[in-house]
């Protein structure tokens, strides 16, 4: 039984561990996109921290209201030294990716949009940090920037080469697309937005759009930027460990305790039964009576 429950309590010490380790791997694509055109392209998907690429996560996507692995489903290309490799994409890849461990923790989702059409928006699939500054423009299929109007969060400026936006701020978050003299329209894409000094939450990424048209953007990082709090993510969940263990040590020395007592309390396998009897003989002249001590013995147990 003391086995029994010892084993139980770090059972649950590990699922509630696993509950709350907080993540910090990302999903980087390179090229830095949301969108593509279709046709021969190199377009890899990996899983890093800090940069690296890490072991034991996988690239994963929805796509028809199904889960895929990177490698393991049919055209979804190639996994290899924890990378997935596109070397052709079509409207079909089209979809959320993220990164995904065996225990189910995962990153944030980023939408990829593929189009056929003759104009992409080339928003940047990572989130881009307060105080940045931002380029966009209009990109067609040869290669070529053309002069379009921007469309930013349901308003419109242009007609212009490109449209900057400089010291970025949370404000600057949402749906952004472009289009042309000759009515052709972008996809949409979610430009996001993370404030380094704050914890990392998801913000909400809009569906895939299948549409002639994109921006390209272009992302310069201001000289000194601060670092992520990543040091603060990681004391919080090393407290969590910590008071989690504590619990799981208290709650054994109480199950210990409590089996121990109960132990003690058992009766003892052996009894003995003593029975003590007077009995008084009878008396004559020559000899006075007397008392005659009978005692007998009962062993009780196994």
């Amino acid at each position: 039984m003391k086995t029994a429950a010892i084993s139980l309590l770090i059972g649950v010490y590990v699922l509630l561990q696993s509950a709350l380790t907080v993540s910090a791997v990302s999903l980087s694509v390179s090229p830095n996109l949301q969108q593509f055109f279709s046709g021969p392209s190199s377009v890899y998907l990996s899983c890093v921290d800090d940069g690296q690429t890490v072991d034991g996560w996988t690239v994963k996507r929805t796509r028809g209201g199904l889960t895929e692995d990177c490698g393991a489903a049919a055209g979804f290309g190639e996994f290899k030294s924890y990378t997935c490799i596109f070397s052709d994409i079509s409207e079909s890849d089209s979809a959320g990716y993220w990164c995904e461990t065996s225990s189910g923790q995962r990153s944030d989702q980023i939408n990829i949009t593929v189009t056929e059409k003759h104009l992409i928006l080339e928003v940047p699939a990572l989130p881009v940090r307060t105080g940045s500054d931002v380029t966009l423009c209009c990109k067609q299929r040869n290669g070529d920037t053309v002069q379009g109007y921007f469309s930013i969060k349901g308003s419109s400026v242009g007609p212009k080469r490109e449209h900057s936006i400089t010291n970025i701020q949370q404000s600057d978050e949402g749906l952004y697309w472009c289009s042309t003299d000759d009515g052709g329209k972008s996809p949409q894409s979610f430009l996001r937005v993370r404030d380094p000094h704050l914890l990392q939450t998801p913000s909400p990424s809009s569906p895939p759009v299948n549409s002639p048209l994109s921006f390209t953007l272009s992302i310069h990082p201001p000289a000194s930027s601060p670092t992520p709090p990543s040091l603060l993510v990681t004391v919080v969940a090393s407290l969590v460990s910590v008071v989690l263990l504590v619990l799981v040590v208290g709650g054994v020395l109480f199950f210990c305790r409590e089996i121990k007592g109960g132990n003690n309390s058992t009766p003892p396998e052996d009894v003995i039964y003593a029975d003590v009897r007077l009995r008084k003989m009878s008396s004559t002249k020559e000899q006075p009576a007397v008392l005659d001590l009978v005692y007998s013995s009962v062993r009780a147990g196994n």
